[in-house]
Formats: C-alpha cells, sequence, structure tokens
C-alpha cells in the first residue's frame, strides 16, 4: 500500500488532503499469502479514516480501519467470521501481549509503547464495536459519516461529539472508561433458576470490576436447541437481569458476539453454562467446547475463551 499528503492549489495552510492508493499483485492469490486478501477492508477503510478524514490519534485511524474490517467482513461472510475477528482482537489484547504492559487508547505516549498494536488495533476495534452495541448501527454510522465528512483534520472530541449528536445516550462516562484508561472489566455472573406457575424464572446478577458502560447480549439455550436472545445494559458495579422463560435454559451465554472486550468469571467455580448448576451440562460445555489455544499470530482465531 501507498499513501501520500499533498496540498492543493488554494488550499489553506493545514488544509492538505490525503490520497491513497492500494495495490494488490497476483502474489497475494498465492497460499501462503491467502490470509491477507480477507484483510483489504482494513487498507480500504484508510479511503475515510487516514485519507479523506486525518485523524489526531492513530486510534482514528488504525483503530477505526480495524473495526470497518471485521464490520465488512459480517456482510460479505456473516456473523460468525466477523464475532471469530473480533474474538481474536479482543484475547489478543487482553492475554497475547504479555509483558509488554498496558496502555490507555488515548494515552499521548501510546505511539511509542510496547503495547501500540495491542492496544489501539486490537483493543481499539472491539472498543468501537461495544459503542455500535451501546448505542445502535444506524446511530454509530450516522454519526462517523458525518465525522468523516466534515471534519478533516479529525480530532477525537470531533469524532465522539458527530456520534453523540445521534443518541441519547452520555458518552462521556464511555469516553472515560474505554478510551481514558487501560483495562477491561471482568464480569462475574451469579445465576439462579427458580421455578413458578407461569414458567422458569432465570435471575442473573451482574458485578463488574469497573465502572464500564456496555449493552451486553445474552443467548439463553434450551434443551430442543432452540434460542433466544436478549440483552443486559451494564452502567455500574452490579447489574440485574430477570425474566420468565417457559422452560429453564441449559445454558446462558453472556456476550456470545464478542462485542466488548471482558473477561466471563461465573460466581460458582465450574459453571460454565451459567446457569446457577454446576452438572453435566458443564461437562459436555468443557468437552465440546472449541475454544483451547490462544492464536500465536495475529489475524488468526485460536478459539481462545478464557470462560
Amino acid at each position: 500500500t501507498g499513501q501520500g499528503r499533498t496540498e492543493e492549489p488554494g488550499q489553506a495552510d493545514g488544509q492538505a488532503r490525503q490520497f491513497g492508493l492500494i495495490f494488490a499483485s497476483e502474489t497475494l492469490a498465492m497460499p501462503q499469502f491467502s490470509y491477507l486478501s480477507a484483510q483489504f477492508a482494513h487498507e480500504v477503510a484508510h479511503s475515510w479514516w487516514g485519507n479523506f478524514a486525518s485523524p489526531q490519534a492513530p486510534f482514528l485511524s488504525e483503530g477505526m480501519a480495524e473495526y470497518s474490517l471485521w464490520r465488512a467482513r459480517e456482510v460479505l461472510d456473516g456473523a460468525a467470521v466477523a464475532m471469530a475477528g473480533r474474538r481474536m482482537n479482543a484475547t489478543w489484547y487482553q492475554y497475547g501481549r504479555g509483558s509488554v504492559g498496558d496502555v490507555a487508547i488515548l494515552n499521548g505516549s501510546v505511539s511509542s509503547s510496547p503495547a501500540y498494536v495491542f492496544v489501539t488495533y486490537h483493543k481499539g476495534a472491539v472498543v468501537l464495536r461495544g459503542l455500535e452495541e451501546l448505542i445502535g448501527t444506524d446511530a454509530l454510522t450516522r454519526g462517523l459519516k458525518s465525522a468523516v465528512q466534515s471534519n478533516p483534520d479529525l480530532s477525537v472530541d470531533a469524532w465522539l461529539a458527530a456520534i453523540q449528536a445521534q443518541t441519547p445516550v452520555d458518552l462521556v462516562p464511555w469516553r472515560r472508561a474505554w478510551l481514558e484508561q487501560p483495562g477491561f472489566p471482568m464480569l462475574t455472573v451469579e445465576s439462579a433458576v427458580v421455578a413458578g406457575a407461569d414458567g422458569e424464572r432465570v435471575s442473573l446478577s451482574i458485578t463488574s470490576s469497573g465502572d464500564y458502560p456496555m449493552k451486553v447480549p445474552l443467548r439463553f439455550r434450551f434443551s430442543d436447541g432452540s434460542t433466544q436472545r436478549r440483552s443486559v445494559l451494564l452502567a455500574g458495579r452490579v447489574n440485574d437481569f430477570a425474566e420468565t422463560f417457559a422452560s429453564a435454559p441449559v445454558s446462558i451465554e453472556l456476550d456470545p458476539e464478542w462485542t466488548s472486550v471482558r473477561e466471563v468469571v461465573p460466581a460458582l467455580v465450574g459453571d460454565v453454562t451459567l446457569d446457577g448448576l454446576v452438572d453435566g451440562a458443564d461437562l459436555l460445555e468443557v468437552a465440546l467446547h472449541l475454544g483451547t489455544a490462544m492464536p500465536t499470530m495475529r489475524r488468526q482465531d485460536g478459539r481462545y475463551d478464557p470462560l
């Protein structure tokens, strides 16, 4: 890839326009390079994030391009592919950076940190997907379109203001938690299922290790193979969910789509199905679960799940 920055005649100083060119040769069709062809969307996204708008923070260039990559892959290849990409990004940041440390996404020295790629590309992309989940895809799309069209020299403040104009959700706490501090939340889940006259009442108490505003998808799986989806808004340290179903779920999945950077921990040790019981279903889940090895390279999905 190659890109350049030039001043057009009549433009004021600092009002430069960036032009980007992307070249792909037949070399990339060779089997050993096939993994690269699936990532073109990241580089194409720089036509907006890096060229059309010139972000003042690396996060708005590389994090936005990586987020755009997996959003595009979801349209082209389906939700499972996009989920795998986000899982790779999240776990690569959470557990793959080893001893290189951690910094906030908007830390002024992030570019010189050994954790730069982990924080800016990997965490940044999933944090943006979490913002999409929090305010809705349409609202985020409108905000991003406004930001990239009206701010050629794009600051974080202007970027977030464009998004804020599209949603009633206060994004100040979100910025503070996800962009201005390092780390990620541990979500401890305590579950209970109680039979009643009108069905099985499922109660979840989700305790977060920090104040991380996020909307978390829930998936309830039942013995006949059917599923039902819900969501819970996490706005503080302790958050509750309760609903009555016709039958008790055999498993409850918290954020199965990996929409956020997070770790899920059952309050009851061994309750990997999060149904409030340690039983044969947990043994089967462990036996059949594909979550084993960490990815050893970027852009490879190791199917790792810390649960």
